[in-house]
């Protein structure tokens, strides 16, 4: 006996970003039982090299002070909902700011590439982007926590270094997007909107905000610097 999951755009049991979602998907708010963080979004249910369920999200949403940071309880809704399991060093040579949340099967089922599209609704991510194909003036959207579904366009050619702490690391390169992130954002998917059967392209998670003069935008780890860093698919 099992059950059947859609395999494109259709409906789950999360009526709201913030309630006790199960399967938890991306987009939805996390919180690290470790007290660091009060709010961060959930970035998209993947698989690790194991094949074990579970679910990336960005590593200073665990711990902003060490982004190395493994065995933190992940809750969602109240509700102890994974482990980090893998989480690289932030001394070490890591591309990416994201951790690998192992889930807690005894608790969640699992819905793999799922993004959160509205009260009992979501996306799939049918296809994973690596950086070298996300090109300037593409059209894409951010799921977040704060600000909710935010669309724009990738306002770089390439990858990009930005000056900062940011997981205590200056060997990390992001893409750059012409939206406007807000706190609690950290770790939303970024991804291509939705075709007329609900399937989106997942391009990688929110990360920080990109100043240049007066403009304001959205800096994102790439799905491919994700990918090299947990070891995910």
């Amino acid at each position: 006996m099992g059950n059947i999951q859609f395999l494109n755009g259709g409906s789950n049991s999360c009526s709201s970003q913030t309630s006790n979602c199960d399967p938890v998907i991306g987009g939805l708010q996390v919180v690290p039982s470790n007290g660091a963080s009060t709010d961060t979004t959930l970035g998209l249910p993947v698989y690790n090299n194991a094949d074990s369920e579970g679910f990336i999200m960005a590593a200073h949403g665990v711990d902003s002070s060490n982004c190395g940071t493994t065995g933190t309880t992940i809750n969602q809704g109240g509700t102890a909902v994974g482990t980090v399991s893998s989480n690289p060093p932030s001394s070490g040579s890591r591309e990416s700011d994201s951790a690998f949340v192992l889930l807690n099967n005894s608790t969640q089922q699992f819905s793999a590439y799922e993004i959160y599209a509205g009260s009992d609704s979501y996306w799939y991510a049918s296809s994973m982007v690596p950086s070298s194909q996300q090109s300037y003036q593409t059209q894409v959207a951010m799921q977040g926590l704060t600000s909710g579904y935010q669309t724009g366009y990738i306002a770089s050619s390439g990858t990009v270094s930005i000056s900062g702490d940011i997981c205590n690391s200056s060997g990390m390169n992001f893409m750059i997007a012409n939206i406007t992130p807000h706190g609690g954002d950290s770790g939303a998917p970024v991804f291509t909107p939705a075709d007329s059967n609900g399937n989106v392209a997942f391009y990688g998670i929110a990360v920080a905000k990109y100043v240049s003069g007066s403009n304001t935008y959205l800096a994102y780890s790439p799905w491919d610097f994700i990918q090299n860093d947990l070891d995910v698919h």
